[in-house]
């Protein structure tokens, strides 16, 4: 089998999320909800940092058109340099800016013909208008192994469909990380 295609790939490491299974004396591993992932974060001394937190879904992008069905990961803003993959036009998210508008965006030769101008332009993903910030680089579907844009995780509400980033017991993503360098 071979490694992950990424730099250093035995750094990689999942987190996991362990949840007590109710009247059995053990805990089982879960997904992560976003207000336990967002504390996690926080926490001190955590053996893999940083820690990013992913999730595949499909979508309508109905512009430009033709409408057309799309797989889309949702992804927290270090995911790309969690990965080392680098945009091959644009930028990818900055830790500061987990918002709403900005996706990454791979679609560039199939929706735009390969404009080098692409960024900047918008896309509508499941009736939201996202701007492109960046296109990745060619081959590159993320981890899930489908994916074709990229939609920060502070938009998973408008763009999925239905709240989930303030439900704790909602656990829908998974988080990858690196080990530190002293684990």
């Amino acid at each position: 089998r071979d490694p992950p295609p990424y730099p250093e790939p035995e750094r990689l490491a999942s987190a996991h999320l362990p949840q007590p299974h109710a009247g059995r004396g053990h805990s089982r591993i879960t997904t992560w909800s976003y207000p336990k992932f967002t504390a996690f974060l926080q926490t001190e001394n955590r053996l893999i940092a940083p820690v990013a937190g992913y999730t595949n879904r499909a979508g309508l992008l109905s512009e430009p058109a033709p409408t057309t069905r799309i797989d889309f990961e949702v992804v927290s803003p270090s995911y790309f340099r969690i990965l080392g993959v680098d945009p091959a036009i644009g930028r990818t998210f900055a830790d500061n800016e987990d918002n709403a508008s900005d996706p990454p965006l791979d679609l560039w030769s199939s929706r735009f013909g390969g404009d080098p101008d692409v960024q900047g332009r918008d896309v509508t993903l499941n009736g939201e208008r996202l701007t492109i910030v960046g296109v990745a680089p060619e081959g590159f579907r993320g981890l899930t192994g489908s994916a074709r844009l990229w939609v920060p995780m502070a938009a998973a509400d408008r763009t999925m469909g239905y709240a989930v980033l303030d439900q704790s017991g909602n656990h829908w993503f998974h988080a990858i990380g690196r080990l530190r360098a002293d684990a």
